[in-house]
């Protein structure tokens, strides 16, 4: 099994999405942010909404009307094995 760095055991959350205002303060994010930064191009992605009819979540792909790539910011921090 793999932790993050700055863990002393599996975060219970998933982590997945920081917010702006604590990226740079936040321990699951703060090395991360300094340091790890990139950058991934992408021709779209998915949006997932909930259905008006039946309340069920489904996909809506975003990005088939853009012609050219765009990219998604994001940070990537070392893990260690427990």
């Amino acid at each position: 099994m793999a932790l993050p760095l700055w863990a002393k055991e599996l975060p219970k959350a998933t982590l997945f999405k920081a917010r702006i205002e604590a990226v740079d303060s936040t321990l699951a994010f703060r090395d991360a942010f300094t340091s790890g930064r990139c950058l991934i191009p992408a021709d779209g992605y998915l949006e997932w909404t909930t259905s008006l009819v039946d309340g069920k979540k489904e996909p809506l792909a975003l990005g088939k009307w853009i012609s050219a790539l765009c990219g998604f910011r994001c940070w990537v921090a070392a893990w260690r094995r427990s």
